[in-house]
């Protein structure tokens, strides 16, 4: 992601750098985090916005979806016979 902050990733981290002006002078900042610290830490800030309910809607609404969704597997998967599969009603129902 190009502008301020500088964004990209190597594969194994990710790199940030600013360029910042303070008092007149400018100075450069940089630093990195592991990819998989960066996701702990992206789960983490997502986590704490639902529990803050501060989610953007599309996000509220994907996460609503995908909590009926795992719902309705656990519900059928309770059902005698019926195995790993969906109860898509269940699922629509939310």
């Amino acid at each position: 992601m190009r502008g301020d902050p500088y964004i990209w990733s190597d594969g194994d981290r990710l790199h940030i750098w600013t360029n910042r002006r303070e008092s007149g002078t400018g100075y450069n900042s940089a630093t990195s985090i592991s990819s998989e610290e960066f996701k702990k830490l992206t789960m983490r800030h997502f986590a704490q916005m639902a529990e803050d309910a501060k989610l953007p809607p599309n996000l509220k609404r994907a996460l609503e979806k995908i909590t009926r969704a795992v719902d309705a597997v656990k519900a059928d998967e309770r059902m005698p016979g019926r195995g790993a599969g969906v109860d898509r009603e269940a699922w629509r129902r939310g």
